[in-house]
């Protein structure tokens, strides 16, 4: 299996790697990565696993897929 990439969109942003407009998202995904979509420290950043998932179905990430994302983050095992 693919390793899987963790992505945490806002903390992205909030910390100045890509801007909301140029966040690669979509494009990680589009592209067949192992995307794993999650929320880099909540308490800090004031963003929670759903604004993550938000913030990729704002940037044309279809529901389906996000759907996809989340059950297959739910059978990934660590080694």
């Amino acid at each position: 299996s693919m390793l899987p990439l963790e992505v945490c969109p806002w903390s992205n942003v909030l910390l100045g790697v890509y801007s909301e407009e140029h966040h690669p998202i979509g494009k990680l995904i589009a592209a067949g990565l192992n995307v794993v979509i999650a929320s880099d420290d909540p308490g800090i950043f004031g963003k929670s696993l759903i604004d993550n998932y938000l913030f990729a179905a704002a940037r044309g990430v279809p529901r389906d897929t996000l759907t996809a994302l989340a059950a297959q983050s739910l059978t990934l095992r660590r080694r």
